[in-house]
Order: structure tokens, then C-alpha cells, then sequence
């Protein structure tokens, strides 16, 4: 059969891995250009891709600017291809807010240079959300094209249908060996007849369902192949048989589903890792990263953007500029590598920074417009409380706030004068500080200045705060309803009872089934021998209990909050060298804080740790007691249920290791893991199923 390959020039672009975001910028300003001026000289050279990724063209034409007309020319005559996203993002440790965001921006951008294409293409991501066919079938996108999370025990072939969780379906194409495998076309004759008979054809078509083969041409942050109409002229000449052309993604979909081929269907995530790997631990790898990323993600969805809605029906203006500015501070940290944190360390530190402006940016924004809600609906108390509840449904809940409150004792009263409980955690005066910026824009009016001012944190019982609304509470400085903390044994509310056990330990009663659940909390400490991307077990591993190391704790609440902190002093191996000799001699100091509030059936639990370790991992073990072939987890809009042990998959895999293994090293661009940490991510799998 004659096959027709479809070879797609692109380059797939790394923001930032163990480069800089700053030396990916140099190097695209180089690289875009050469793009455009082959473009525009070579007519023969029909497309380009770049990367789906929108950010490109903002960091290109930011620097580039008069090169901004060039760009949207050749997007209208559609031959440098762009869009549908902003960045490349991940699609499991993100949230599916950001993933619709990230393609809403990503598609607004690319219409205003012409047009995007209309395909879901993620090369690199890490496996794929179940939900990820409905998110594109909401866009209008009926296809999608990857590279991670399927294998030839799921389907025979590389185009499939694939249902998401909710039933929708799309078109698949799966390139198995990655977008990299067309890169390096040889020249030279011979080299070049091998190369075409072993990557094209034995490899990438494959498991074509048509006589259409798929064959990307290019690589990591790779410059354009500048005679590649050349190398295809010619190879159309030396290969009659077949039809060579430079192709673009919608063109090779076009064909296939014009031969109408019987495809075969795959259900929900894809995440099995059997030819490529999906580096399922990058999930606690640097978790102070990935707690900011869930933090900022979700006062950005949960909070900011429902009280600015809110605003802005009160008559204040909506910032446009300033949300898309936070959304896509958001897009460049939710690159595969990037909240993966399988960088180099410099680049987590510019992960850092934009999760730092991120959040200030959203912060300040929502305290601007929580003051104009405020100032709106201001009763004539001299100090008020404004609570404003951003949920869809009413609440009455326990709130911890960060605050400032007039120094002594007063009463915080409800909108028809009820006294409302509340506690204050800790305080610190403040007063010269607060006063001294006082901003009095009319120096002749008078209004009340309290003589002692505290930055305090309280807890405070809320009542039926309507959803999406607000109510005002005021301060009566000559009253009190304030309930004070006090020394205890034990935090408890209305749902539970805790208590610190003899070896550090968390005993949890369950009022409501009458059940003690003990040994809660653990802290177990180990060595990790594998690389940034993949967790490995040490060949000469140790373990560190927390139940095994001196321990101080103190209990302070009342009937609104109760607050635990249990201070460890976990004494554990410097490195990998001393744990083999089961040496200790680093104290890691780990501070767990348990909080019960009022009415309130979720535990918080927080744990801060003073890392002066290497190569080691922290974990918490709460026992649930259960017995269970699956588990519930949350995922992008819905929940998913996963086995417990992957059956099918686990059997392939042992029967496979009854087979000779050779092992590998994978090189990927300038970074080199050599052949220990390839073994040892084999061993992961196991060790983490």
C-alpha cells in the first residue's frame, strides 16, 4: 500500500527546564526569526508549528516587536501555525480552571494575529485528564493529538476515539515515540534510506489505521530545518512508492478521517506509562511549589473572581487587564516541567516569583475592591466587619482572619445587633505603625481613632452569610463577646476529640460513629535516590519515625477553635552515604499544627518543615482503616475512582521482567540521566503501586 507521511515541521519549546525562562527567550528570539524569514523566502516550505503555545508570540513580539505584522501575515496565509493554548499545560496537577483559561487566552491571543489551529496538540504532557475531551468538545475542538499515556495494550492503533469521563468523544492520534522522532533527518544516502525504512515506517506508521503516517520534524527548542523541502523533494524522487509532503496536524486529520477508518475507543485518563513515562512523583516533588500553586489557583477561582462579579454589580469597573495578567502568570507555571518541578533550581525560583506576584497581585485586587464593597454598604458604626461570601451557598461557618482590631475588650455585633462569638489566636500591637499611616484627607473631620491598635488572627462563628453576598458586622468597643483560649488536653468540637498519644502521635475519636482511629499523623522520613523528575527508593534505605523522636506539643481553644502544636525533633542522615551506614546526624526540625473549628467536620492540618536534609523525602501516614480495591480522588470538574492496584497492567509489566532486560540511558537536549536513575524510575513504579 502506498502510504502518504505527513511530515509536520515544529519545535516544541520548553519555557524553562534546566535552562532558565530567560535563556528560552534569547534563543527564541534567534529561532522565530530564522521561522519567519524561511517562511517568507521558501514557498515550498508550506508550514511551521509552533508548539500550540500563544505565550511565544508574546515573548517573541515583546523584545521583536516590528516583526509583529510578518507574524500575523503568515498565521492569516496559515502557514506558521499557532494556538489553540497559551502554554503547554499540564492536564493533572493543574486545575481545570486554569486549563480552560489557558486555552481561552491562548485562542483570544491567536485571533488577534489571524487565527489558531483548531486541535488539542499536547506533545509533553505528563498523561491526560479524563475530563480533557469534554473541555475541548466545549471549545469546538473535535480532535486531539499526544504523545504520553497510552499504550499498544490499550489499542492496536495510533488513531482511536476517545471518550472522556462524561461521555464526550474526540479523535485521537497518539505519536508513540514522541515528537522528537522525525528531528534528525540523515543526508546522507544510505544513512538517510535506514533512517526513513526504521523511524518512519517501522516506528511512527506502525500503527497508523490508514495508509496516512504521522512524522514530526523537530525537537526540543530546535531551529528550523531550513532545507527540509529539499531533503522531501528528494526523497519523493528515491521513494516513488510513497508520497512525501510537509504537512501540518490538520491536514493529516483531514485525511484520515476522510478514509473513514474503524477506530477503536479509550475510556477517561490516560496515564500508563508503558512506552513513555508519565514521572507520576514529580506530584510531591517540591510541595512547597505545588501547595502555592493550589493556594493561588484557588483564592484566584474561588475568591477574586467571584467578589470582583460582585463588585462590579455595585457599580465599581471590572480589571480585565489585571485578571489576564494573573491567569497568565498562572499558564507559565503550569508547563508540564514547570509545576512538575523538575527543573533546575534557578528556574524554580522564577516559578516562585510569579506565584509570588501572582498572588500579591490578587491579593491587593481583592482587597481594593472588598474596601469599595465595604465602603458601599457602610452602616454608621464608627468600626465594621464586612463579610462577603463568594461561595454559591449560604454559609455558617468558622472563619480564621488576619486583621486589625482596637486594643481591649469589645463586641462584635450582626447586622440586627446579636452578638457575635469569636477568639483571637495571637496578637501583636501595631498601634504606632497603623496610626502613623493614617491617610485623613480632610483633617477637619472627626472620626474615631482607637488608641491602641492590634494586627490580630481570630477565629470568628459566623451566621447565614448569604451566597454570593455579604453582610456587615459592626464593634461595640463598651462591650465583650469575646470567648478566650485556654490551656487544654485535647481539641474537640462538635465532631471530634484529639489527643496527643505517648509516641507523638495523633488518637482521633469520631463522635459521630463512635470510633477511635490511633496512630494518626505519622511522620516518616527516607532516603530518594532518583532524579528531579522520578522518586527512587535507595538501594540502602533507612527510616525515620516521627513516633521514634523527642517531641513537645501544646493545646490551646475553646468552643469556637482549638489549635495543637506538636514540635518534632527528628535526628536523620545528612545523605545517601550515611543512611546506607544507618548514621544520623542532621536535626530536622517538623512543627504539625491540628485546628478543629466550630461546625466544622474537616480536620486543618499543616505541617512546616526546616529541610536541612539531602536526598530524602517527608511523608505523613493517616491510617483510614478501610479496606478497598479503589479510591476517590478529586480531578479536573469531577471526581474520579481508581483501583487500588492496576491488575492488568502490573502483570505485563512482571511478565516482561521475567525477560533479559538491557539497561539505558536517556539523553533529552543537554540533560543526561544516566543508568542508575533509569533503573531505579523502572523500580518506582512498583515501589509506588
Amino acid at each position: 500500500m502506498k502510504h502518504k507521511i505527513h511530515v509536520v515541521p515544529h519545535s516544541h519549546w520548553d519555557r524553562e527546564w534546566y535552562f532558565t525562562t530567560s535563556r528560552s527567550k534569547i534563543y527564541l528570539m534567534k529561532d522565530l526569526k530564522d521561522v519567519l524569514d524561511t517562511l517568507e523566502n521558501d514557498k515550498e516550505f508550506k508550514y511551521f508549528m509552533l508548539d500550540a503555545q500563544a505565550s511565544l508570540l508574546d515573548d517573541y513580539i515583546k523584545w521583536m516587536p516590528q516583526d509583529k505584522e510578518r507574524i500575523t501575515k503568515l498565521v492569516k496565509d496559515k502557514r506558521l501555525i499557532i494556538g489553540p493554548w497559551y502554554t503547554q499545560s499540564d492536564q493533572l496537577v493543574i486545575s481545570g480552571e486554569s486549563i480552560v483559561r489557558n486555552m481561552y487566552y491562548g485562542m483570544k491571543r491567536c485571533e488577534e494575529f489571524g487565527g489558531y489551529m483548531n486541535v488539542g496538540y499536547v506533545p509533553d504532557s505528563f498523561g491526560q485528564s479524563g475530563n480533557m475531551p469534554q473541555i475541548y468538545k466545549e471549545f469546538g475542538i473535535k480532535d486531539t493529538l499526544f504523545w504520553r499515556g497510552v499504550s499498544d495494550d490499550m489499542v492496536k492503533h495510533t488513531d482511536f476515539n476517545w471518550k472522556g469521563d462524561d461521555g464526550s468523544v474526540v479523535f485521537t492520534t497518539q505519536i508513540p515515540f514522541g515528537y522528537y522522532i522525525g528531528g534528525n533527518i540523515p543526508e546522507d544516502s544510505e544513512k538517510s534510506d535506514e533512517f526513513w525504512k526504521k523511524e518512519c515506517f517501522e516506528k511512527a506508521g506502525k500503527g497508523s489505521s490508514t495508509k496516512h503516517i504521522y512524522f514530526p520534524n523537530g525537537f526540543d527548542q530546535a531551529p528550523i530545518r531550513t532545507n527540509l523541502p529539499k531533503i522531501i523533494a528528494e526523497r519523493n524522487k528515491k521513494d516513488p512508492e510513497n508520497e512525501y509532503v510537509i504537512s501540518s496536524i490538520e491536514d493529516y486529520i483531514r485525511d484520515v478521517k476522510n478514509e473513514n477508518p474503524t477506530l477503536e475507543e479509550v475510556q477517561g485518563e490516560l496515564v500508563i506509562a508503558k512506552h513513555m513515562r508519565i514521572h507520576k512523583s514529580i506530584f510531591s516533588s517540591r510541595s512547597d511549589l505545588k501547595v502555592l500553586n493550589t493556594q493561588v489557583q484557588n483564592y484566584v477561582t474561588n475568591i477574586m473572581e467571584p467578589l470582583l462579579a460582585l463588585s462590579y454589580k455595585l457599580g465599581n469597573a471590572y480589571p480585565h487587564k489585571v485578571v489576564e495578567e494573573i491567569w497568565k502568570l498562572l499558564f507559565e507555571n503550569a508547563a508540564h516541567d514547570s509545576i512538575g518541578s523538575c527543573i533546575s533550581d534557578t528556574a524554580n525560583e522564577d516559578v516562585y516569583m510569579r506565584y509570588k506576584q501572582a498572588r500579591e497581585i490578587a491579593v491587593n485586587i481583592v482587597e481594593l475592591h472588598s474596601r469599595l464593597i465595604a465602603t458601599s454598604i457602610k452602616n454608621n458604626a464608627d468600626i465594621t466587619f464586612t463579610l462577603i461570601n463568594t461561595l454559591p451557598q449560604a454559609r455558617e461557618d468558622t472563619i480564621l482572619i488576619k486583621t486589625y482590631i482596637p486594643g481591649g475588650d469589645f463586641a462584635i455585633l450582626d447586622d440586627k445587633g446579636n452578638k457575635i462569638d469569636y477568639t483571637i489566636i495571637s496578637s501583636r500591637d501595631l498601634t504606632d505603625y497603623v496610626l502613623s499611616q493614617t491617610i485623613k484627607l480632610d483633617p477637619s473631620r472627626e472620626f474615631y481613632i482607637p488608641e491602641h491598635v492590634l494586627e490580630a488572627v481570630l477565629a470568628i462563628k459566623t451566621e447565614d452569610i448569604p451566597a454570593l453576598g455579604y453582610v456587615q458586622y459592626s464593634i461595640d468597643v463598651n462591650d465583650n463577646s469575646c470567648i478566650s483560649m485556654k490551656k487544654n488536653n485535647a481539641l474537640e468540637n462538635e465532631f471530634y476529640s484529639i489527643t496527643i498519644a505517648e509516641n507523638g502521635s495523633l488518637t482521633i475519636l469520631d463522635k459521630e460513629n463512635n470510633k477511635t482511629y490511633n496512630n494518626q499523623g505519622i511522620l516518616v522520613e527516607n532516603g530518594d535516590d532518583g532524579d528531579s523528575f522520578n522518586y527512587s527508593p535507595p538501594r540502602k534505605d533507612m527510616e525515620i519515625l516521627s513516633t521514634n523522636s523527642k517531641f513537645e506539643y501544646q493545646i490551646h481553644g475553646n468552643d469556637i477553635y482549638s489549635k495543637a502544636q506538636i514540635h518534632y525533633t527528628m535526628i536523620v542522615p545528612k545523605d545517601l552515604e550515611e543512611r546506607a551506614e544507618h548514621i544520623t546526624s542532621t536535626t530536622l526540625p517538623v512543627t504539625l499544627e491540628v485546628g478543629l473549628r466550630k461546625g466544622s467536620k474537616i480536620i486543618d492540618f499543616n505541617v512546616h518543615v526546616d529541610n536541612k536534609g539531602l536526598s530524602h523525602r517527608l511523608c505523613v501516614i493517616f491510617d483510614s482503616q478501610i479496606t478497598s480495591k479503589f479510591n476517590y480522588a478529586d480531578q479536573q470538574f469531577g471526581l474520579i475512582k481508581r483501583p487500588n492496584y492496576y491488575e492488568k497492567e502490573m502483570n505485563l509489566y512482571l511478565e516482561g521482567m521475567k525477560k533479559p532486560q538491557r539497561r539505558k540511558s536517556w539523553n533529552s537536549g543537554n540533560c543526561q540521566l544516566g543508568k542508575r536513575s533509569f533503573h531505579m524510575a523502572g523500580t518506582t513504579y512498583i515501589y509506588l503501586a
